[in-house]
Order: C-alpha cells, then structure tokens, then sequence
C-alpha cells in the first residue's frame, strides 16, 4: 500500500514540475535572446533565420555603448532617484505603517484608505499635472521631480505592506518595551524594525524596481542626459532609419546588472529575517 501511495506521490508531482519548468523556460528565453543579441554584429541581428549564438562575440558592443552615449552618467541618475525614492519610501512607510497599526485615533481608517486611493488612477493621468508642478517650481530635468513622482507612486504601496508585517507581529513587544522604559520610537527602531527585516526587504525591493524601471514618467520630465535614467537613455539607440540592434541590447543587460544586485542584496534580508523569525530560543 505504501508503495503505490509513493509512486503516485511521484507522478503527481510530474505536472507541477512540468508546470514551473515551463513558466521558467517563458521567463527566462527573452533574457537569453537579449544576452545573445548583445553579443552579435549588427550584420547578424539582421540574419533569417535568427542566430542564437553568433560565431563570433562582440564583447566591444558594451565598450560602444558607453563611448556611444554617456551611459555612465545614466546610470548614476537612476541609481540617485532610485535609492533616495527606495529610502524615503521605507523611513516614511515605516511610520505611517506603524502608526496605522499601532495607534488608533478618529479617522484613522478614512486616512488609510485614503492613501491608498491616490493609487487608483494611472500614472499617466498625473503626467500633466506634475509637469505644470514641475515647471512652477523650477525642477524639470531634475533629480528633484523624478524623486517626487517616484514616491507619490510608491509610498501607498510602502505603506500598505509595513502595516500588514506591523499587524502579524504581537502587541506584547511592544508592551515589554515600554514596561523597560522604552518609548515609542526607540520602540519602533530597536524592536520592530529588525523583526520586520523581511517586510522592510519585499518594500524596498518593489519600490526601487518601480522607480528603476520606469520609462514614462522620466520621459516626460527629462530633456538633458544631466538627468536622463537609463531606461530613456536606452531609447537613445534607436535612430530614425534603423535600430542598433546589438547595442540596444548591450544597454539592456548593462541596465539590469544593477537591478539584479539590489534585488539578491535585499532578498538575503527576507531569508534571514524568515530564519529567524522561525527560531525561537
């Protein structure tokens, strides 16, 4: 009996296997595609049918897309929007999530709702706005108005997470503290934050994604490479008459290295705070 119980475990897991294996071969080709791109001649981008590995590697199409377009001060553009958004969006979150947990006051509900209703409308609906605010206040083609259309974006979120990890954990550290001689934020900086590691990591990492990735907004606000992200600097190579094929892809890979190294950074913080979180001494 229990031998057939073991063999149709086995066959059972057979779809969902087949299932993910799937979904990463789906996940996984474009990226490839763009690697492999990356390394060609533009004469091979051009090839039918299409070449997967090129007989020969242009490793020079990186060094072209820096001589090609200022890609250096790209980077450093999106990598300033996109930490201040992320830092602002955590110290501020925190709060606010700690105060709609924590507390209650008249309103308290009404307000939360309403932060996240600044939500509902698309970000392209605010374009204009923020361009006129922009424009008033002196800060297109600046550092200044990307940061504050990157966090009006995702303080809801920020906030809307850290409450739900606020939530889940019990009252009663908080009320130890206080028996210690704790006050609140001493409370909040040395007892729940470190617990809310994994809260903290999954926040930061869909806010700096939203803010790096973002083409729209910076498209609008942006004139000068001074304050071009690279999503808008990748345009860059597409031309009139043609598109630079294997450079375009270079910028591409070259734009998601940095992402990637914040997101494996930040995820050792959730497998940390959720192996902790699991112990108890």
């Amino acid at each position: 009996m229990s031998t057939r119980v073991f063999k149709w475990h086995k066959t059972s897991m057979v779809v969902p296997y087949l299932i993910i294996l799937a979904y990463s071969a789906y996940a996984v080709l474009p990226f490839l595609w763009i690697l492999s791109t990356s390394l060609k001649s533009f004469a091979d981008t051009a090839k039918w049918p299409p070449v997967w590995i090129p007989e020969t590697f242009q490793w020079g199409n990186y060094v072209q897309v820096f001589k090609a377009r200022p890609f250096g001060r790209y980077i450093l553009n999106s990598s300033v929007t996109s930490l201040t958004t992320t830092f602002i969006c955590l110290f501020l979150g925190s709060l606010a999530g700690y105060t709609f947990s924590r507390f209650r006051f008249k309103g308290d509900k009404v307000l939360f709702v309403m932060v996240l209703a600044t939500r509902i409308f698309p970000p392209i609906a605010f374009i204009t706005p923020w361009y006129i605010i922009g424009e008033k206040l002196g800060i297109v083609d600046t550092y200044w108005i990307l940061i504050a259309m990157y966090t009006y974006m995702n303080l809801p979120y920020a906030v809307w997470i850290m409450r739900g990890f606020f939530d889940d954990m019990p009252r009663s550290l908080d009320e130890a503290a206080y028996v210690d001689g704790c006050d609140k934020i001493t409370v909040l900086r040395r007892i729940v934050l470190p617990i809310a590691a994994p809260g903290l990591a999954a926040t930061a990492i869909i806010v700096f994604l939203t803010a790096w990735n973002d083409f729209l907004l910076a498209s609008v606000v942006t004139f000068t490479d001074a304050s071009k992200t690279l999503p808008v600097g990748v345009v860059g190579f597409i031309a009139d008459a043609f598109v630079q094929w294997n450079l375009l892809a270079a910028a591409s890979v070259i734009t998601c290295i940095p992402a990637i190294i914040f997101i494996f950074g930040f995820q050792r913080l959730i497998v940390r705070g959720l192996v902790a979180g699991s112990v108890k001494e």
